[in-house]
């Protein structure tokens, strides 16, 4: 089984940090992170209405504990209080000229090639605008990622492929702006590095947006692609994972418009199985054939991640069961194992509980036809 789980094809870089690992990277940096971690602070203390005392994780006897107790999202909760989380390593390891994340990055790496994983694509925030980033340009951005993740294979004769997927902005104009920066680094840029960057992600908190609002930079996508093969980018979009603010009606209505705007895999779509009424059930089964028949989107299931945020009851609930049923194409993902605790390994058996072992292995033996440079076109 372990040779056959080699594939991750949804999953957040500082996502997969455990709380060790934030931990040991941290202890050394963590008091010039100070403002950035009250940040944080009052982040989690909003969400929870508890103070996390960031300082007790690192000047405590039990201080990884405490940081694990306040990281670790392994019962259900809300959207925020799971972000809230997520800012302790947005807070330690700012993007900047530091370079914080290729530390992340080679962390992160060599943890999955130990776990026996080939190929793994990472996704990761365009540069944000902020005081801290003055100066810091999207080409060195891009060029630290993409070297690490070259030297990084170079260093694993080939055995492990590191890929990147750059996470842009729902807003229209700012995502436009920021797609069309990745176009000129990758016309400007060598192959040996343009080549692990293979697509472009849409995440965070899907509710608050108009799923729409991305239609032309998604156009323009589709057409560069067409023009230009070899620097084709996969388009990730995260659709129907929460119905927090709406309705199940209104997550389907997400998914569907991410596979008509022509997303190459679309991340969770648990809208497409949460429990509704029967008028709402019809639709969720006509979308979900209708994607399977007449469109190659590709449903990024993440289980751990889903009972945890997505409202998903238990694993024998979530509706991958439906997906496959009803001839879904279908990738088993991690989102953000350091966060969920979880691993590939942990969610294929939980695959297996949900599918039975023929079906579950036949997901984990298709995973390569959904590389994003696969479905790009690139390759």
């Amino acid at each position: 089984m372990e040779r056959m789980i080699r594939h991750d094809l949804h999953v957040h870089l500082y996502g997969c940090l455990s709380p060790e690992d934030i931990w040991d990277l941290g202890r050394d940096l963590w008091r010039d992170r100070r403002g950035r971690l009250d940040a944080f602070a009052q982040r989690y203390q909003a969400a929870f209405g508890v103070d996390p005392n960031y300082e007790s994780y690192w000047m405590d006897d039990s201080g990884a504990a405490n940081l694990a107790q306040d990281f670790l999202c392994t019962t259900p909760s809300s959207f925020e209080q799971f972000e809230s989380k997520f800012a302790l390593p947005i807070a330690l390891f700012p993007v900047s000229h530091a370079r914080d994340d290729l530390r992340v990055l080679r962390r992160v790496m060599e943890r999955h090639r130990d776990e026996g994983l080939v190929h793994v694509e990472y996704r990761f925030v365009y540069p944000p605008v902020t005081p801290l980033t003055a100066g810091y340009s999207l080409k060195e951005h891009l060029d630290g990622l993409c070297r690490g993740m070259a030297e990084f294979e170079a260093e694993s004769s080939g055995v492990f492929e590191p890929r990147l997927a750059l996470s842009l902005s729902r807003d229209p104009g700012l995502g436009m702006e920021q797609y069309l920066s990745i176009k000129s680094w990758q016309e400007a840029s060598s192959p040996v590095l343009k080549r692990h960057l293979t697509g472009i992600d849409f995440s965070g908190y899907e509710e608050t947006s108009d799923a729409r609002d991305i239609r032309d930079i998604c156009a323009t996508l589709h057409s560069d692609n067409s023009k230009v093969p070899r620097d084709a980018l996969a388009l990730l979009i995260h659709a129907g994972e929460t119905t927090e603010s709406g309705s199940v009606a209104d997550g389907i209505r997400r998914v569907e418009i991410a596979a008509r705007m022509g997303a190459h895999r679309i991340g969770h779509a648990v809208a497409l199985g949460a429990d509704c009424d029967d008028e709402t059930r019809a639709v969720q089964s006509r979308v979900r054939r209708w994607i399977a028949d007449e469109t190659k989107s590709v449903i990024e299931c993440c289980i751990t991640s889903n009972i945890a945020l997505a409202g998903v009851r238990d694993v024998l609930a979530h509706p991958v069961r439906g997906f496959v049923a009803d001839g879904l194409r279908v990738v088993l993902a991690t989102d953000d194992p350091g966060i969920f605790a979880t691993d590939a390994k942990l969610e294929f058996e939980k695959a297996i509980e949900v599918l039975g072992e023929v079906e579950a292995f036949r997901i984990l033996g298709s995973a390569s036809n959904y590389h994003s440079a696969v479905l790009s076109g690139r390759v």
